[in-house]
């Protein structure tokens, strides 16, 4: 399992990087090309076929904290975390926060005005200039180039190092011109597939 909440403190590891046995989001990668040429792959993207057996669907946060509501991951109480984040077991609650600040009951009794309702926003998504895209190169020596649209190559150092258990000193990340980063482009799944995938080869091969 890889990853799901990332940040300096705080990891909880509950999506592989390829959706095994259920596919969770739209979107999810399900499968991974690897092509001696650009054209090949786009031809052998085109051939793959997927059947799925549809399930039981949550559309939004408020619906998926009810009592009845399908679990996105049915095994959340059972997967590692590292740092401080809190799954609460047979609930989609990935991690529990508390933040308190001050006495609230002698908030709303001093209050002049009480003012309660439910708002909603629409949905909305960083759009930056560029695409996300991740080249990773395996050396002979054992180190790891990769070359990727991120705003956090550190990070990436970090994680290889807590996930594949490499020496962050065998791991060099190339940023180019990020084209636009606001937090989209601070998580981690390409570098995984790539190295896994040139991983794999390399004991192939």
């Amino acid at each position: 399992m890889i990853i799901f909440l990332c940040s300096p403190v705080a990891f909880s590891p509950i999506v592989p990087p390829l959706a095994v046995k259920k596919v969770r989001y739209f979107g999810e990668t399900i499968a991974v090309v690897v092509a001696e040429t650009e054209q090949i792959a786009k031809r052998a993207a085109e051939l793959i076929r997927a059947e799925f057996v549809q399930l039981p669907v949550v559309h939004s946060p408020s619906a998926a904290l009810q009592p009845e509501a399908p679990l996105i991951h049915k095994d959340l109480g059972s997967y590692q975390r590292y740092g401080p984040v809190y799954p609460v077991p047979d609930t989609n609650i990935g991690n529990h926060v508390k933040i308190r600040k001050g006495d609230m009951q002698t908030g709303w009794a001093t209050s002049e005005v009480v003012v309660e309702g439910s708002y909603a926003f629409n949905t909305s998504d960083h759009c930056a200039m560029e695409p996300r895209c991740s080249i990773v190169e395996v050396m002979p020596s054992g180190l790891i180039d990769i070359q990727t649209s991120t705003q956090d190559p550190f990070m990436i150092k970090c994680l290889f190092h807590l996930f594949f258990q490499v020496d962050q000193s065998k791991v060099v990340v190339h940023v180019q011109f990020v084209g636009g980063g606001f937090g989209g482009k601070g998580s981690t799944q390409l570098e995984y597939i790539a190295y896994l995938v040139m991983h794999l080869l390399n004991h192939l091969l």
